[in-house]
């Protein structure tokens, strides 16, 4: 009976705020730039269809300088939209969802279904309590113009699919798409080099500037956390508070915890029942099984035939060792891979492969994913972590990693020539870590089953926050999209940034 009150409860409240949207006339579009060199927002139609009973929505282009800073640089723009919350006798620092990513994680903004998605989960530390919700892809990916993915490749990908090739024969081939389309983009006249964090800070600036923003709430979820840092680094004044989602932080050198980021998420699969409470009985040999049945899907792929939005026939896909790998990992993202791992293993050593199935179709779908900015990525890396990584270190620490595959893979990945000299990416970032203590409010959510970022890089940066609070919770990356308790007591920290630390406990 509980439960049913509590529903009741929720839904009246849901209703309500929906008939206050309903008597909302928005009337409050952000200021429009006049001059079409000018920074600033152009109104645009929205990229996807208004379901019923949504908040009043306003989208739009930001247009600000490729190169901030100098005077002849060429204008680029990225997309935002901004939900309205009902109006209030308090004027509230609107949220800012700092984008998927990645780096280059589009946030599906042409999507109906993830636009909502995203207002309902985002909507109680938001509109439901009186603050505008404003969502944005960061240059380069995304709808954001001009879009930096290689399209070559995953026209060629496509392709690559139904053939068994070997890790350095794939890499080669990627290799040769990813330098036609850097060279493709410098002839368009695409700077590279502005392709990165601070770049990104500085557009996320001046639209606040722009829009008559006092403050705002930053939203950073993964690579997006160091966007929300980068702007506390550079614009303090700006950030009423933050809440850090699986943070990745750049400023810990890939070098001090190389072995870990090897092998911690294998670690964690082959100890799957360690964090699956349903698990009675480990399989045997599970870490022997796995290395042996990569091998033998080397020797002898599954050839299957999955279905994908993008290719109206479907797709065939040869299922061998690497692609085996590359799915499994895709699991590591979220905790389900430990309850499906047995199953995977016993079914592809008897020829069956329904388990690993959705694993499989979100590493396809990752690799077709037309609006993730592989090259932007890729800028990121050249501009502020591949300056501050101990590659000396690596070398050396390859020899400690387990020797088979992991070795092997690592060594390749070693010698491999990166793109940095190629995209013309010759300034680098500064800072190693913030050059000044963050004194704005910060709230780090993080999953203790993280191995995409570990919840112990956090630790490194928390003496640089003199007012934060972390949460953990028995889960993997991205925990806002996981847990109602952690919207819950972000939606709580939001409103009170002062609370103590026991009123956020779940």
């Amino acid at each position: 009976m509980k439960y049913l009150s509590l529903g009741l409860i929720l839904l009246l409240g849901t209703l309500a705020c929906f008939q206050a949207w309903d008597e909302f006339q928005p009337g409050q579009s952000l200021p429009l730039a006049t001059n079409p060199n000018q920074t600033g927002f152009r109104a645009v139609d929205c990229w996807f269809e208004k379901g019923p009973g949504w908040p009043p929505v306003e989208c739009y282009y930001m247009q600000v300088p490729e190169r901030h800073g100098a005077p002849d640089s060429g204008h680029i723009r990225f997309p935002v939209i901004v939900f309205r919350a009902p109006p209030t006798t308090r004027t509230l620092a609107p949220v800012l969802h700092l984008g998927a990513g990645g780096p280059g994680a589009p946030m599906y903004l042409d999507n109906e279904v993830a636009v909502e998605d995203l207002w309902r989960l985002l909507g109680d530390l938001s509109i439901y309590r009186g603050r505008d919700l404003i969502a944005m892809d960061p240059r380069g990916t995304g709808l954001a113009r001009p879009l930096l993915t290689c399209q070559q490749f995953v026209d060629n990908e496509l392709l690559r699919f139904q053939e068994n090739l070997t890790l350095e024969e794939e890499m080669r081939a990627i290799d040769a798409d990813y330098h036609q389309c850097i060279d493709a983009f410098i002839a368009q006249g695409v700077d590279l080099a502005a392709y990165n964090s601070i770049a990104v800070a500085r557009d996320v600036e001046a639209m606040r500037r722009v829009a008559g923003i006092d403050q705002w709430v930053l939203l950073g979820v993964s690579y997006a956390a160091n966007y929300a840092i980068t702007i506390a680094s550079e614009y303090p004044d700006s950030i009423e508070s933050m809440v850090l989602d699986s943070t990745l932080v750049l400023r810990v050198g890939l070098h001090q915890n190389y072995i870990e980021t090897i092998t911690g998420p294998f670690r964690q699969l082959f100890r799957y029942c360690d964090y699956d409470q349903e698990c009675e009985q480990a399989i045997d040999d599970l870490e022997a099984r796995f290395w042996a049945l990569h091998q033998k899907l080397n020797a002898n792929p599954l050839m299957i035939r999955m279905s994908h939005a993008s290719q109206p026939g479907g797709i065939t896909l040869a299922l061998n060792g690497e692609r085996f790998l590359a799915a499994v990992l895709e699991g590591v993202y979220d905790v389900e891979i430990f309850r499906d791992l047995p199953d995977i293993i016993t079914e592809l050593e008897a020829g069956e492969h329904s388990s690993i199935q959705p694993y499989l179709w979100l590493h396809v779908d990752y690799m077709l994913d037309r609006s993730y900015g592989d090259v932007s990525a890729t800028a990121h890396f050249c501009y502020e972590e591949r300056p501050f990584i101990d590659f000396e270190r690596i070398k050396s620490l390859i020899e400690e990693l387990p020797p088979g595959y992991l070795q092997d893979s690592a060594r390749l990945m070693y010698d491999w020539p990166d793109y940095c000299e190629r995209m013309q990416i010759l300034e680098t970032a500064a800072a190693v870590l913030p050059s000044q203590p963050i004194a704005i409010p910060t709230l780090f959510l993080h999953g203790r089953l993280d191995t995409i970022t570990p919840l112990a890089d956090v630790t490194t940066l928390r003496p640089f926050f003199e007012n934060h609070q972390l949460l953990s919770f028995e889960l993997s990356h991205s925990i806002l999209s996981s847990s109602q308790c952690a919207r819950e007591r972000s939606a709580a920290f939001v409103e009170n940034p002062l609370s103590p630390a026991s009123r956020l406990r779940c």
